[in-house]
């Protein structure tokens, strides 16, 4: 019986690393009209082509928290899952609703493929003033991660503009996985992660910092890194919200 069960967690790794020849990038966190302490938040991705070809990308999976309760996508928008092509030597962004499986994810991850290298960018923003003070950069990750990693300058330690932190843990396996967490030396957590989906982790800053334990240094602004570690493929990120760094959402590094 184990044996067997070795088997099944090896094929299902195997289901999520990308088809031979393909570029993968992983948007963490992607919004639509979704409702936030401001107001109402989007997100928008760009993909740049520096080649001398055309490039496809196309969403291959999403890691859902929400999708639209709108029944049938081809009433908005065009069907089939979302797909983009990028002329040589040039820029194309979009903020348009992402498709997969005939659904409009409202919340949630991406995991895009494409066919050649890009440069890819996303972030978010308040839909009601598109200011730039009010557009929080995301992070793009080019692989699942197994074993351990670090999230660096995740936490603010003074000058937040919440008491609170969040932590986004995806699991892409179709099976539920364990990942820690801790800010040395002071917090340790973990959490179970259900099957094909994002855990929200909320923590007051006191995880990794009480209070007095940091001073800020401008104009670099001071933060602490939160490690991770799980045994499965995942991917992790981390909200930022501080006086004293730019605002950002962070995707956790591998160890080596």
């Amino acid at each position: 019986m184990k044996k067997i069960r070795c088997l099944v967690i090896a094929i299902s790794t195997l289901a999520v690393l990308p088809a031979l020849g393909a570029e993968t990038y992983i948007v963490p966190i992607w919004g639509t009209s979704v409702r936030g302490a401001a107001g109402m938040y989007g997100s928008v991705i760009s993909f740049t082509n520096t080649g001398d070809e055309s490039v496809t990308v196309r969403v291959t999976d999403v890691v859902p928290i929400q999708y639209s309760s709108e029944p049938n996508p081809c009433s908005l928008l065009a069907c089939g899952d979302s797909e983009w092509v990028v002329r040589p030597h040039s820029t194309q962004t979009s903020e348009s609703g992402i498709i997969f499986k005939n659904k409009i994810l409202e919340l949630g991850g991406l995991i895009l493929e494409a066919s050649a290298p890009l440069h890819v960018e996303s972030d978010i923003y308040l839909r009601a003033t598109h200011l730039v003070d009010q557009w929080q950069s995301v992070q793009i990750a080019t692989g699942w991660l197994t074993g351990g990693s670090i999230i660096p300058r995740a936490i603010p330690t003074q000058g937040a503009g919440t008491d609170h932190f969040k932590l986004y843990l995806l699991n892409p396996n179709d099976y539920p996985i364990r990942i820690d967490y801790s800010a040395r030396p002071y917090g340790l957590g973990s959490a179970n992660v259900s099957a094909h989906a994002i855990q929200i982790v909320e923590l007051p800053i006191s995880f990794a910092c009480p209070a007095g334990c940091a001073v800020i240094e401008p104009p670099t602004g001071s933060g602490r890194d939160i490690e991770l570690q799980s045994d499965f493929p995942y991917l992790a990120a981390s909200t930022l919200s501080s006086m004293a760094l730019p605002p950002a959402v962070r995707v956790a590094l591998p160890n080596k």
